[in-house]
C-alpha cells in the first residue's frame, strides 16, 4: 500500500489505485445529493423515494458522462475496443453526458410514479453546479480544462500550487478549471440564496436558472479552452451550452407553458371551516358531549378555538385525559349527526367558487378529519354532492391530518400527481398536512380565531374569501418552487 504514489493518486494497492479525480468526484456527488435530499423533503418526499431519484440520477448520470465522452473523444476506437468503455482510468468523463443520462432517468421515473420533472429537477439541478465546482478541481489535479499559453506573471496572485499544477509540457496555461469552478460556486449562491430567497419563482425557474448560468459560463471557459472535444470544426460543449442557454430562457419566461398547456390542477378542500361553516354545529355537539360528563366548565373561549381544525378525540384527548377519547368521540358524532342540520350553513362564495371551478374543468375533491358519511350528509343537505369527484374522511385512512395520508389517498383515487394538485384549507392541521404532501397550500382565514395560527403557518397563499382561489389559479401561482 503506497499513498500519494504521483500526484493524480491518493492511494495504491498492488495493482489497484485510487485517482483523486474519483475521490473529488465522489465528494461533489455526495455533496449535492445530500442538499438534493433536504430540498426534497421539504417538498414532502419521502427517505425511500428520494434515495430511488437521487441513485438513480447519479447512476446514470455517470454512465451518461463516460458513453458521451467515448462518443466524442473516439467513436471507433471504443466501438472496436468495447471494454476500454469500462475503464474510465483510461479517459475521462464529459458533464454534459451525465447531465443528459441523469435527466433522462428523473423523466423515466417521474413519469412511473406521477411526479412532476420540473419539482424534482429544482430541488436537484441547483446543487449540481456545486458538485461541477469540486469536480472541476479533479481536472486540475489530471492538468485538464486548461486554456492557452500564459507566463507565470499572469497567474502569480494564485496560490503556488495552482501556479505549479498550471505548469504543463513546460509551459504555463490558464487556469479554466478555476474560472469555471468559481463561476459555479457564484452560480450556485445566486440560485439557491439569493433568487430563491428573495424572488418568487414558478416551478421549473431553479432548473432554467440552471441551465442559463451553466450555459453561459461553460460557453464562456470553452473559448478559452485548449483541450475541448470537438465534433468537426465545433465545440461539442458550446453547441450544448447554448441550447442549454435557448432552453434556460424560454422556459424562464414562461413560453412553455404559452405553447404547452399545463394540465389543471386537482383542487383539494377541507370541510369544515372551509367550504361549510361547521362552528356552531360542533360547538353545540361538544357542550353536549362535555355536559353529559359533567365537564361543561371546560367549554372555555380557548376550548372554543382549539376544537376548530383537529379530529374530536385529538381534542378530548387534551382536554378530558381521564376519558376514552374515541368513545367521547363517537358521543359526539351522534349529537352532530343532528346538530349540523340545525346549525350547518354555507360560506357566502362556495357555491360561486365550485361553479366557477366546474366551468372551467376542474377536478375537485375533499380531505377531511369528519367520517365520511358525515361528510357526505353535509353535502347533501347542501345539494354539493355533484361537485366533488372524490371524499377521504377521517375514517377512510389510518392516520388523519396533519398527516398527509388522507391527501395521499385523494391523489391515488383520482390518478393524479400530488405535485399538480392543491389544497385549501382552514386550520393549521390543514396547513401542516398539505406541506407534508407536498402540496401547493392556501390558508383560508374563515374565522377570526385563527388569524393568528394561519398567519405563522408557511402557506403558498392566504385568501379571506374563497373567490380569491381564481386570480391565483388564473395566474398560475400554484407552480411555485419556494420551499414547495
Amino acid at each position: 500500500m503506497s499513498f500519494f504514489p504521483n500526484p493524480q493518486t491518493l492511494i495504491s494497492i498492488g495493482p489497484l489505485s485510487i485517482r483523486w479525480y474519483a475521490v473529488l468526484i465522489c465528494i461533489g456527488a455526495i455533496l449535492a445529493y445530500l442538499l438534493s435530499k433536504k430540498q426534497m423533503r421539504i417538498t414532502g418526499l419521502d427517505d425511500e423515494t428520494i434515495d430511488d431519484i437521487t441513485i438513480g440520477v447519479v447512476f446514470c448520470g455517470f454512465i451518461g458522462a463516460r458513453l458521451w465522452y467515448c462518443l466524442l473523444y473516439d467513436p471507433m476506437f471504443y466501438f472496436s475496443n468495447p471494454i476500454r468503455l469500462l475503464q474510465v482510468y483510461n479517459g475521462g468523463l464529459a458533464i454534459h453526458g451525465g447531465l443528459i443520462g441523469g435527466l433522462l432517468f428523473a423523466i423515466f421515473y417521474c413519469k412511473k410514479h406521477r411526479y412532476s420533472l420540473l419539482r424534482i429537477a429544482d430541488c436537484i439541478f441547483p446543487n449540481v453546479l456545486l458538485a461541477q465546482a469540486i469536480g472541476r478541481w479533479g481536472n486540475f489535479v489530471n492538468q485538464e480544462a486548461y486554456g492557452g499559453i500564459i507566463s507565470q506573471s499572469d497567474i502569480s496572485f494564485l496560490p503556488k500550487f495552482i501556479q505549479d499544477g498550471m505548469l504543463i509540457d513546460g509551459y504555463y496555461r490558464q487556469p479554466m478549471f478555476l474560472v469555471e469552478s468559481v463561476m459555479d460556486i457564484t452560480g450556485f449562491i445566486l440560485i439557491v440564496y439569493v433568487m430563491s430567497k428573495w424572488f418568487k419563482l414558478k416551478r421549473g425557474d431553479r432548473t432554467y436558472c440552471y441551465l442559463m448560468w451553466y450555459g453561459i459560463s461553460r460557453f464562456i471557459v470553452e473559448i478559452f479552452r485548449t483541450d475541448a472535444l470537438m465534433v468537426g470544426s465545433l465545440k461539442m460543449a458550446q453547441v450544448l451550452s447554448v441550447i442549454a442557454m435557448i432552453i434556460g430562457l424560454l422556459g424562464y419566461l414562461g413560453l412553455f407553458e404559452k405553447w404547452f398547456k399545463p394540465k389543471k390542477p386537482v383542487v383539494l378542500f377541507d370541510f369544515d371551516g372551509t367550504l361549510v361553516d361547521t362552528s356552531k354545529a360542533i360547538g353545540a355537539s361538544m357542550y353536549k358531549t362535555l355536559k353529559a360528563h359533567g365537564k361543561e366548565d371546560l367549554y372555555t373561549d380557548q376550548f372554543k378555538k382549539d376544537m376548530l381544525g383537529p379530529a374530536p378525540h385529538v381534542l378530548f384527548e387534551q382536554y378530558c385525559p381521564d376519558l376514552d377519547s374515541m368513545a367521547l368521540q363517537e358521543e359526539y358524532r351522534q349529537y352532530n349527526w343532528d346538530d349540523q342540520k340545525t346549525y350547518n350553513e354555507l360560506f357566502t362564495d362556495t357555491i360561486v367558487i365550485l361553479d366557477y371551478l366546474k366551468e372551467h374543468g376542474y377536478t375537485m375533491g375533499i380531505v377531511s378529519t369528519k367520517a365520511h358519511n358525515v361528510v357526505e350528509y353535509g353535502l347533501d343537505m347542501f345539494k354539493l354532492n355533484e361537485y366533488f369527484s372524490v371524499i377521504i374522511g377521517g375514517d377512510d385512512v389510518k392516520n388523519g391530518k396533519p398527516d398527509p395520508e388522507g391527501l395521499f389517498a385523494a391523489c391515488d383515487t383520482l390518478n393524479v400527481s400530488k405535485d399538480n394538485a392543491l389544497y385549501i384549507g382552514d386550520s393549521l392541521s390543514d396547513m401542516t398536512a398539505g406541506k407534508a404532501a407536498g402540496m401547493f397550500t392556501v390558508a383560508y382565514l374563515s374565522y377570526e380565531s385563527k388569524r393568528d395560527d394561519l398567519s405563522a403557518c408557511d402557506a403558498n397563499e392566504h385568501i379571506t374569501a374563497l373567490n380569491e382561489l381564481i386570480p391565483i389559479l388564473e395566474g398560475q401561482r400554484i407552480f411555485s418552487c419556494n420551499g414547495r
